[in-house]
């Protein structure tokens, strides 16, 4: 009897754990693949290592910017973000790698899109005007 009440809370608790989700998107870049990077290395080298950038520099292309990005789920609740790093590979006139960087942006400010519509000037049509405006209208 006693087994009953310990078994169902222990087994919920164990299937619960195996209901979080993670996900990457991004570069999957891990820390012994960045370290093999060297100073010096070339562009094939670091492709190699690592793979193509997510980004490019915005003028030249001699800054490669690598976006990690982890996200969590628990049960049925919505990813939340758990990290984001931003790998920043600069080179040089002969394109070797002059310095690398990593930053963690997961604190950075998240940007919504504002979701109101733009008006726009016209006569406004139902359905049926939608359907049979173009009657007569085509030569």
């Amino acid at each position: 009897m006693i087994y009953r009440h310990f078994i169902l809370p222990l087994f919920s608790i164990i299937m619960l754990n195996a209901c979080v989700g993670i996900t990457h998107s991004g570069a999957s870049i891990y820390d012994d693949e960045f370290s093999t990077i060297e100073a010096g290395a070339s562009k094939q080298d670091v492709v190699n290592a690592i793979g193509s950038p997510s980004v490019y520099g915005y003028e030249d292309d001699r800054k490669w910017y690598y976006v990690n990005t982890i996200w969590h789920r628990l049960l049925f609740f919505p990813y939340r973000l758990h990290k984001r790093t931003l790998i920043t590979i600069e080179f040089d006139d002969e394109e070797l790698v002059a310095m690398k960087q990593t930053d963690d942006i997961t604190t950075h400010k998240q940007i919504k899109p504002d979701e109101r519509i733009t008006p726009t000037l016209g006569v406004k049509t139902g359905i049926i005007g939608e359907i049979f405006g173009n009657i007569g209208g085509v030569h």
